[in-house]
């Protein structure tokens, strides 16, 4: 990629290339580390999530009494539990 700066100054930005898929990332500290990149579907689950956390969170809009307080930790903990099997 390159850009200008300032008057007729050029920078030239390269990335290192990245390792091909099975091989270890420079600076691994161990054989078993390698790159990996989560698959859409794993994508799609943690963007499911978050859509709940901010749905549990509206439960605390305003002045949350001990009722609402109290149902957005179970409900919280039930939430957590469940993406945290799955995952």
């Amino acid at each position: 990629m390159t850009t200008n700066q300032g008057r007729g100054h050029r920078l030239t930005l390269m990335s290192p290339p990245s390792p091909a898929p099975g091989e270890p990332v420079p600076g691994a500290t161990g054989p078993a580390e390698v790159e990996r990149h989560a698959s859409w579907l794993e994508l799609f689950f943690d963007l499911i999530a978050v859509a709940g956390v901010a749905q549990l969170a509206s439960l605390l809009r305003g002045a949350p009494g001990h009722g609402e307080v109290l149902l957005y930790c179970l409900l919280n903990l039930a939430f957590w539990t469940a993406w945290g099997c799955a995952s």
